[in-house]
């Protein structure tokens, strides 16, 4: 193979998705060196983790400049804050949407007005952008029948169910007026609250053409049923998820192609702000009525990724080389049969007050080529070398297995045996158990 033909990447962020994307990357043959800014203590042994923050742009794009690299970026925030816009103006190659394009996630009452437009199903919704709107509305309903979200960014966490009507006034007051959500929630969402289960469709697209990773299955809440006999059980950025869905059908993939996703990237592109070059994610209830969109997300899922990679059969980089070249139609996706379960570590008051800098033990260990420990907030000691706790979400546990029951097993038995851990470390139970 010629030199010519190799690419180096840099991927943007530190977290378990990023993590799993270059552990994917890495098996091609075509990707020479990868890059982390930053990194954590996982992706060091993929690549070389940089000493450059996700949200740094010029820094980013100076070190893309000079070493010539394909950049991919994982979270949302540097694409909300305009990296890709920066990208295309220095002429340098960039996975990931243009920063009005990144409104379809930045901004839930923007897309609220988006997918009532361009008739995506999609919950009934409510904006507010007065508090005493939204406190009159909740003295009027069944504030259990509700989810109350920001409108901006909170890292995947600014969503509560309220109970009670007084759970609804301290979230609306905490969110529009309080300083807990910042300026995230000074306008609020307010979404019927869907009967059905939940399903992340998630693909790459150069704005016409998507090609899709497996469907997954998230799990927000802290704990499971079984696990929660408080009543505390706060929504998460993601405790675990399994890849396929079992329960999905052809049929009912292609109503969501067709009236969801593909409607979602037309109609973008008829808004003059093509969906090209970067990941395209729907959240979604499946109801009695069909599919539902809940919210669109404009990167990977994390803890879908890690899932997705793990049963994804074909090269990465030939699709996301397509993706920004406008020739995805050329190419296609493809998953290995079985599937994959990831069941997230978390630490000690996730996810409110955290307890971090605890050491991580047996996360260096090879447990072959089924189980992967995707790390997320995880940093070396540079004085000790001991992996540390450094975030809230710690290591993604994921095993591949036959189907979603028996990589479940795989994943529940190193945790329980204490394979891999830390001090009070918490998991959910029952992820992917008897599906």
């Amino acid at each position: 193979m010629s030199k010519e033909t190799l690419t180096d990447v840099l991927i943007v962020g530190g977290g378990g998705r990023e993590h799993a994307f270059g552990w994917k990357l890495r098996k091609s043959p075509n990707v020479r060196h990868l890059y982390f800014a930053p990194g954590n203590a996982g992706t060091e042994k993929l690549g070389r983790n940089l000493d450059i923050g996700a949200t740094d742009i010029d820094k980013l794009a100076r070190f893309a400049a000079d070493n010539k690299v394909l950049t991919i970026v994982g979270p949302e925030r540097p694409l909300a804050n305009g990296i890709r816009n920066q990208f295309d103006k220095d002429g340098l190659k960039l996975v990931g949407f243009t920063q009005e394009s990144t409104l379809l996630e930045s901004s839930k009452a923007w897309a609220n007005g988006f997918v009532e437009h361009h008739n995506i199903p999609h919950p009934s919704t409510k904006v507010f952008r007065k508090v005493g709107d939204a406190l009159q509305f909740f003295e009027s309903v069944n504030p259990q029948n509700f989810v109350i979200k920001t409108d901006g960014l909170w890292d995947g966490k600014g969503v509560v169910l309220p109970k009670s009507v007084d759970e609804a006034t301290r979230t609306v007051m905490d969110m529009m007026v309080g300083d807990v959500y910042g300026e995230a929630g000074r306008i609020i969402v307010v979404q019927e609250k869907l009967v059905g289960r939940e399903v992340s469709v998630i693909g790459i697209t150069d704005g016409k053409t998507i090609r899709y990773f497996a469907p997954a299955v998230d799990h927000k809440t802290l704990f499971d049923r079984t696990q929660n006999e408080r009543k505390q059980n706060p929504n998460t950025g993601g405790m675990g998820a399994y890849a396929p869905d079992p329960l999905m059908t052809p049929k009912l993939f292609k109503e969501i192609h067709e009236t969801i996703m593909q409607r979602a990237i037309d109609g973008m592109r008829e808004e003059g702000y093509p969906l090209n070059g970067g990941i395209l994610f729907a959240g979604l209830m499946i109801t009695e009525d069909g599919p539902k969109v809940l919210e669109f997300n404009v990167r990977g899922g994390d803890p879908e990724t890690q899932v997705q990679s793990m049963v994804m059969k074909n090269d990465l980089l030939p699709v996301v080389n397509a993706s920004l070249d406008g020739t995805l139609f050329r190419r296609s996706m493809t998953q290995r049969k079985g599937a994959a379960v990831g069941v997230y570590l978390v630490s000690e008051g996730y996810p409110g007050k955290l307890v971090i800098g605890r050491v991580v033990n047996g996360s260096e260990n090879d447990f072959g080529p089924d189980v992967e420990f995707f790390h997320a907030g995880t940093a070396r000691d540079k004085v000790t070398g001991e992996i540390k706790t450094s975030s809230g979400r710690v290591l993604c546990v994921t095993a591949y297995g036959q189907n979603v029951p028996n990589a479940s097993d795989k994943t529940y038995s190193i945790i329980n045996r204490g394979d891999v851990n830390f001090e009070r470390a918490i998991h959910r139970q029952g992820i992917g158990a008897g599906k």
